[in-house]
């Protein structure tokens, strides 16, 4: 197969090029660890795919480095070629709420919501999907057991690994002795610039502020609508307004709490309808606008 002409957006290396994408079987997912150029890859998927299908759905499942721009959310984004060419898919889009940037504690949350994003998808009849997992491939802390469920429920797919040394030989070895799956393993890309921890708190604390560039201080009754939290809530608490199905209408912080009167900073401008308040993990500086995770006493770490 003759190698397909990069996005000039995108640096990638050679042997991406002559892989035949179009033939991989649909779900495609993603599997690598952080700085590997999984996610370069997974946009390089979504625009090779977009080539040869009429409508492409883009799956995040990055609570901290999400494509969609709002950390501790993952995200469905639908395009096409004549409706939304760009990435990450704009006109349809759907996103989930899941309260951490960090899966570890929150694997139901992530389930949960992928089964949410998967059911959008096929509601709103997606021909093909790519499905960018996280790069927390730790096996100790149960990286395994968080993809094989991830996979559980997009099969049959493909998936694409991007494996540098033998750090995801746990992972995927029973997929190799799996029908279900079509296993592509994949060199770490040469070309990826590392990024530091700070540089991804950075990241996080910049679309966190792009969000709440223009919001208001709105009250909300919690006895009038469903509540999802468990405990006491914070001051600058992340907080999830959420429409009646369970997708994101927008982030909010905690202001005050007075009795079931509860006062939230949020760039929510009342469009679709508020059906539910959903309590993260995380608190939010809102100067500089830092995520840190809430302790049991309310404090942050």
């Amino acid at each position: 197969m003759p190698a397909i002409a990069s996005p000039a957006s995108l640096d990638l290396p050679d042997r991406w090029q002559f892989l035949e994408i179009e033939d991989w079987r649909s779900p495609l997912v993603l599997i690598g660890g952080v700085d590997s150029g999984k996610t370069t890859f997974a946009r390089y998927c979504y625009r090779r795919l977009l080539s040869c299908h009429p409508s492409v759905g883009f799956i995040d499942l990055d609570v901290g480095q999400n494509s969609f721009g709002l950390p501790s959310t993952v995200g469905l984004g639908i395009g096409s070629t004549a409706e939304d060419p760009g990435f990450p898919p704009l006109v349809r889009r759907r996103q989930v709420f899941v309260g951490s940037v960090s899966p570890v504690g929150v694997v139901a949350r992530l389930l949960a919501a992928l089964h949410r994003l998967l059911v959008a998808a096929a509601q709103m009849e997606v021909e093909t999907l790519v499905v960018d997992t996280s790069g927390f491939v730790d096996v100790t802390h149960g990286a395994a057991d968080l993809k094989w469920a991830e996979l559980e429920f997009l099969r049959p797919c493909t998936v694409a690994a991007l494996q540098r040394e033998a750090e995801l030989t746990s992972i995927l070895e029973p997929l190799a002795h799996t029908a279900a799956f079509d296993l592509q393993i994949l060199p770490v890309s040469d070309r990826v610039q590392t990024r530091s921890r700070e540089a991804r708190r950075g990241y996080r604390a910049r679309c966190y502020r792009q969000h709440f560039t223009t919001c208001q201080r709105i009250q909300i009754y919690l006895d009038e609508l469903a509540v999802f939290q468990v405990g006491d809530w914070h001051p600058r608490q992340l907080v999830a307004l959420e429409d009646e199905e369970g997708f994101l209408l927008a982030l909010g912080l905690i202001e005050t709490l007075d009795g079931s009167l509860i006062e939230v900073l949020t760039p929510w401008t009342g469009e679709g309808e508020l059906a539910a308040l959903r309590g993260g993990d995380l608190r939010i500086d809102p100067d500089t606008f830092q995520d840190s995770p809430l302790t049991a006493s309310g404090a942050a770490d």
